[in-house]
């Protein structure tokens, strides 16, 4: 072999090989773009779903004296009620991007209010009877829902300070928590007095 073939051919598989190189560092780099990007975007779904869940909480932290008595911001009326049970399902339909113990918290708080109050409220009567069984709830579940409040704000609090570890998102630890819901009143009485 002669002396330029030998350094055209060197020439060709240096080539060659650093071509073969540069394709797996290309290829190494996109796949870190790629699973970056990917995380952001978890990340932001995170965000998102947090932000709910605060805007819904933080409702729960209005309170109003009435008289000598102070209720919950969130059982004012029915409207006040209805608007809190739709911003935390708002939020709860997102539960898949929170943590398990904060989502769980949420689950619980949300059984506690349909068995303590909406299925205790007797939707028969006029208006301002059911705006008055919401207040006289607020009044008496007040330190209840303080406290809930409290146990979610702590849980976020948590949560966003480890936010950006994504790969503990995937390994979530599972909650194996039974709720029960409790049949209304209300509905006791509808589906009776429809049998009479």
């Amino acid at each position: 072999m002669k002396i330029g073939e030998m350094i055209v051919t060197a020439i060709i598989s240096s080539s060659v090989i650093s071509s073969i190189i540069a394709l797996a560092f290309n290829w190494f780099i996109q796949k870190k773009n790629y699973k970056r990007d990917y995380y952001k975007k978890i990340i932001d779904k995170r965000i998102e779903a947090y932000e709910l869940l605060n805007k819904a909480i933080s409702q729960m932290s209005i309170q109003t004296h009435l008289g000598d008595k102070i209720t919950s911001g969130i059982c004012l009326n029915i409207e006040t009620y209805n608007f809190f049970m739709v911003s935390l399902g708002e939020a709860m339909l997102k539960s898949i991007w929170l943590k398990p113990k904060t989502s769980a918290k949420c689950t619980e708080l949300n059984i506690f209010l349909q068995n303590e109050v909406e299925n205790k409220v007797n939707s028969n009567l006029s208006k301002k009877e059911i705006d008055e069984q919401y207040l006289s709830f607020g009044i008496e579940y007040l330190e209840k829902i303080r406290k809930f409040r409290e146990e979610i704000m702590i849980l976020i609090n948590s949560d966003f300070k480890n936010l950006y570890k994504v790969n503990s998102f995937f390994t979530k630890e599972k909650i194996d928590e039974k709720y029960i819901v409790y049949k209304s009143n209300t509905s006791k009485l509808s589906y009776n007095n429809k049998t009479k």
